[in-house]
């Protein structure tokens, strides 16, 4: 619809056609839902999603909840109304343009972090931690953290290295939440040089979250600081996410409503290109499976051979693979007994799947459960399923990826040593 070079285009899907009626304000109205009395101008906290395309602008806004909200914005007599959407948001982009001023601020305390954030680096891969048991990480990077004015909260929601870290007002501006990583992988020790040289260590960092950590934070105090001498609003958080590597710290802290308050949530990775994606990332679950036999020298033979069971119906399950179309399976024996001549009684596999869409992961991995039960079922071979988690993709938001990389493009790429 068009009203005086003014392009109203709707993000996502309605159940009933817009409705238009006229305002004598001179304002262009926007409401949602069953009742919407209320109006809140300027308030970008408050606003639903939507799209108004200007000749050389764009305003995309988010909503804080899906109750009845209305956005005012000035330019024609007409008030538009529609039910409530599903949508992408971002604010608008003369809003958020960032002057040379701003952009300069920013590598100025950006420059200040990168001797510490170097050392931190340093810091973290000298001290990889598996999964869960991250504590010497968490204490590096909140110290970090409270050193420049973060109030940071520990064990949040009950999880030991999780933690919450802030600077800013809530009150009066976004909410933006910016995640750091900082678990290891089992069985990658190295040392810090570009090629393989053990060090003796059972985990090491092959994911580069002894970067993510540490950049993240950096990044944080860096907007954090810039914004507080700009007198900008807002609030800027670190959310500690322990566990990465098994798909465990992100679902606890989502299960526990830790992110429901934010208005954007940003992170970073290693990669061999900069830039700012927005793509889907692929949907997983994972599981542990143990098989339960008996145990006896291979002398004597076993009628419950757990082992010979558990290989059987990974057989069984690979076999069958081709009606999980485009599902990524892998697994791993975490144990299998000791030596060859001992039949183990207990024999544990952890099966991890991955597709672009959760329904198909979780297809398949209950086409695994199944599976080897049946085989499972033949030999009298007891089977124990033990769900680690499972979780969608992030979702895309091409509209927060421009911002980020018109971001990008004016302070610059980082800069490696």
């Amino acid at each position: 619809m068009h009203d005086q070079g003014v392009d109203v285009r709707i993000l996502g899907r309605y159940q009933s056609p817009p409705k238009i009626a006229c305002s004598s304000a001179g304002l262009v109205t926007f409401r949602f839902a069953e009742n919407a009395e209320r109006v809140f101008q300027g308030n970008r906290k408050r606003v639903l999603h939507l799209l108004v395309g200007f000749p050389s602008n764009r305003v995309i806004f988010r909503p804080k909840c899906r109750r009845s909200l209305t956005y005012v914005t000035r330019c024609g007599g007409r008030l538009f109304s529609f039910p409530e959407p599903c949508g992408q948001f971002a604010y608008s982009k003369s809003e958020v343009e960032m002057d040379p001023f701003k952009a300069t601020a920013v590598r100025a305390e950006w420059a200040k972090l990168v001797p510490q954030m170097t050392r931190l680096f340093r810091d973290q891969w000298a001290c990889p931690e598996l999964p869960g048991m991250e504590y010497q990480s968490v204490a590096n990077l909140t110290g970090f953290l409270e050193a420049h004015g973060f109030a940071v909260e520990r064990g949040v929601c009950g999880v030991p290295t999780a933690f919450l870290a802030r600077k800013g007002s809530a009150g009066g501006g976004p909410r933006i939440g910016i995640l750091a990583e900082y678990d290891a992988l089992p069985s990658l020790d190295n040392a810090a040089v570009p090629h393989r040289s053990g060090t003796g260590r059972r985990p090491g960092h092959g994911c580069g979250h002894n970067h993510i950590g540490p950049a993240n934070c950096g990044a944080a105090i860096a907007a954090a600081i810039a914004a507080e001498a700009l007198s900008l609003q807002g609030e800027i958080c670190v959310i500690g996410c322990p566990a990465e590597e098994i798909l465990w710290g992100k679902i606890a802290l989502q299960e526990a409503g830790v992110f429901d308050t934010f208005d954007a949530l940003l992170t970073s990775h290693g990669d061999y290109q900069n830039g700012a994606l927005s793509r889907p990332c692929y949907a997983v679950a994972s599981g542990e499976f143990i098989f339960r036999g008996d145990s006896a020298h291979a002398g004597m033979g076993v009628a419950r051979n757990a082992l010979k069971t558990a290989e059987d119906a990974m057989a069984a399950f690979i076999a069958e693979a081709d009606r999980f179309t485009g599902v990524n399976e892998k697994h791993v024996f975490r144990m299998a007994g000791i030596m060859p001549g001992v039949m183990p009684d207990e024999v544990r596999v952890w099966c991890s799947l991955r597709h672009r869409d959760i329904d198909p992961v979780m297809i398949a991995y209950r086409g695994i459960e199944t599976v080897f039960r049946s085989v499972a079922a033949r030999t009298g071979v007891e089977v124990e399923e033990k769900f680690v988690s499972a979780s969608r993709g992030y979702l895309a938001n091409d509209v927060l990826a421009d911002l980020l990389d018109e971001s990008l493009a004016q302070v610059g790429p980082p800069r490696w040593t």
